[in-house]
């Protein structure tokens, strides 16, 4: 691919991302549009592995995140996908948030966290978990590995997860 300069390795014209911030796994960049079209370059050299449709044309304003081998997409109608990594497309599931999801997932201590826009979920192997429930007013649930937050609880924007997943106000 010819370049705009020597500093630039290389680049691919009107394929960018407009609101997602692509991410590097292993040797692959991978990217989502907004119309849910994803592309996988070779992060090296640039080479298009693949560009294909993720979901059905269903707007993708997150950024993607990745760990253990897979990449999280989640869509605006609150379906969040999981992709094998790689050069090809590998779709592995579509989970139904069941909620308009816009944020971007994080995953921390082996858990992804989804903020849909009426919950917070943290979702990970079931495990000895300390709780403070007295902060939260005792909306909280947690089934299964997964913590549920309604998202109008009343915590401020410094409320954070921590690594041990208790639930603090800062």
């Amino acid at each position: 691919h010819d370049t705009p300069n020597e500093h630039v390795a290389w680049h691919t014209p009107r394929v960018g991302n407009y609101m997602q911030t692509p991410i590097v796994y292993g040797d692959y960049l991978y990217g989502c549009q907004d119309n849910g079209v994803m592309s996988c370059f070779n992060a090296q050299t640039g080479e298009l592995m693949y560009r294909k449709r993720l979901g059905g044309g269903t707007g993708f304003t997150s950024s993607p995140v990745a760990a253990d081998g897979k990449l999280y997409f989640a869509n605006e109608r609150g379906e969040v996908y999981v992709v094998q990594t790689g050069p090809e497309l590998v779709v592995l599931s579509k989970n139904p948030m069941h909620d308009i999801c816009m944020a971007t997932p994080a995953i921390a201590d082996g858990a992804i966290i989804i903020r849909p826009a009426s919950y917070v979920y943290s979702i990970g192997k079931p495990r000895q978990i300390a709780l403070r429930a007295d902060i939260l007013g005792g909306n909280v649930y947690f089934v299964a590995g997964v913590f549920v937050l309604p998202a109008d609880n009343g915590m401020s924007s410094t409320t954070r997860f921590l690594t041990e997943r208790t639930c603090v106000r800062s």
